[in-house]
């Protein structure tokens, strides 16, 4: 963000993967009681220039700022950014639950899944929309003798039981909170620009909430 720049750095001699590395000198790096990333230092904005659309300075009065970001950090000072405090879903029990951490953790699981959308907001447990590979598909379709469209495929058992393969991988790094217990297969490919997937490869969360909101009710029915 540009109200702190180069915060961090993987040291070259020293990488750790998925993280984005330790503190530079003269910055100090901190968590928050809700998970959010905070920062200290030399390299933090001097503040807005004011105008009417002047945001609120996310500097607090101990100079802290606050990112938005949600992340962790490691016993050897590694930081990791597990998502967005704006994302952040909450249960129906009250869990607070990072959606990239549990999308991370099944796309790294299953090389089926390109995509990955979490539901748990307001909601019992953890549920997924997944959306297929399409060059896993069609590999996996000609070792295992598969035909058909997507729509077809992704209502075919193996399809299914490879997913429940890669769900099963991916629960075992998961707080037991945030463990998937239900999942829908998309009907059809996610592409970038699409309806589901933003040209930056975001996800259009509501989009995609609104176009599997019968199947996402149906594993909480």
């Amino acid at each position: 963000m540009s109200e702190a720049i180069m915060c961090t750095m993987n040291p070259p001699e020293k990488l750790k993967l998925s993280s984005v590395g330790v503190f530079l000198d003269g910055v100090e790096g901190s968590i928050d009681t809700d998970g959010e990333i905070l920062i200290r230092g030399r390299n933090l904005y001097s503040g807005y220039l004011p105008g009417p659309d002047t945001p609120e300075d996310p500097v607090d009065e101990h100079g802290w700022l606050h990112t938005g970001d949600l992340g962790v950090i490691d016993e050897d000072k590694y930081l990791y950014v597990t998502g967005r405090k704006k994302d952040l879903m909450v249960t129906a029990t009250g869990a607070n639950i990072a959606p990239a951490q549990v999308e991370g953790a099944l796309v790294g699981a299953a090389d089926l899944v390109a995509h990955v959308m979490a539901v748990a907001d307001r909601r019992r447990f953890v549920t997924v929309v997944v959306g297929l590979d399409e060059d896993a598909l069609a590999e996996f379709a000609h070792s295992h003798g598969l035909q058909g469209s997507i729509t077809e495929l992704s209502a075919n058992s193996a399809v299914r039981a490879e997913i429940e393969q890669g769900i099963a991988e991916a629960n075992k790094h998961l707080p037991k909170a945030a463990r998937i217990r239900g999942f829908v297969i998309a009907d059809r490919f996610w592409r970038p620009g699409g309806p589901e997937i933003t040209p930056t490869m975001k996800l259009r969360r509501p989009a995609v909430m609104d176009a599997y909101a019968a199947q996402i009710d149906a594993l909480y029915s």
